[in-house]
């Protein structure tokens, strides 16, 4: 029985496996390039809704400086009132005083776009300085989840003192010409009823001193987060 013979050069086996390898090496560049262009445009929407969430959050944070301030501004001037004035107008303390009434406010960041990079491990799309900064800005963040609940859980034991005192219908009369001191809310005074409301609004004045100076630390954390973010994207 015959057997056939092929007649295949050195030459020609060498440019068959040469075009099987370039075969394979485009397939595998296309695969590269499909996934790096896949890869681009889904960090390229992780960084929009970052974006967005940023400035938000800095909206937000500009609102609630705004309260805080408010309020730090309200209860000095009820102290500077009460300075000078040694039998206050029962109308205008009133009036400054249901200006304090207020509940505590809390800034809740958005973090679901960085909770989503972390559980889907879409992380390693984000370049490493936007990683490492989303990093520091979600421990800021809770940072002040936990500021914020060690003062709620402070101020709301005395939240009922409020009520209390400011519905006292001659509120002045319970001042009775206290000795003063370097802090108001340190006076040394004959009503225990300003006692209270007193250090109540010491209490006040303190959240919304610290609170001010944390929210204040965050905004600038999502200014220049922002302004990475947006390098990013424009290169």
């Amino acid at each position: 029985m015959s057997r056939r013979k092929f007649n295949l050069s050195w030459g020609q086996a060498l440019a068959e496996i040469l075009l099987i390898f370039i075969g394979i090496t485009l397939a595998v560049a296309f695969n590269n390039w499909n996934e790096a262009r896949k890869d681009a445009a889904l960090r390229e929407g992780y960084y929009q809704r970052i974006l967005a969430e940023l400035k938000q959050d800095r909206a937000d944070l500009k609102d609630i400086i705004a309260y805080h301030n408010y309020r730090k501004v309200a209860i000095d001037g009820l102290f500077q009132y009460l300075d000078k004035v040694n039998r206050p107008n029962a109308d205008s303390l009133q009036r400054m005083v249901q200006a304090l009434s207020y509940h505590m406010s809390s800034y809740v960041p958005n973090e679901s776009t960085y909770q989503e990079l972390i559980s889907t491990g879409n992380i390693r799309l984000i370049k490493t300085e936007v990683r490492e900064q989303l990093l520091r800005l979600s421990q800021m963040h809770s940072y002040v989840v936990e500021t914020q609940q060690a003062f709620e859980s402070q101020y709301e034991d005395r939240r009922h003192q409020m009520a209390e005192v400011i519905d006292e219908a001659a509120f002045y009369e319970i001042r009775k010409n206290p000795k003063p001191k370097a802090l108001a809310w340190q006076r040394d005074v004959d009503s225990e009823g300003f006692r209270r409301y007193s250090n109540l609004l010491a209490v006040r004045h303190k959240i919304a001193m610290t609170m001010m100076s944390i929210y204040e630390s965050v905004d600038q954390r999502c200014e220049a987060l922002i302004a990475l973010v947006e390098k990013e994207t424009a290169e």
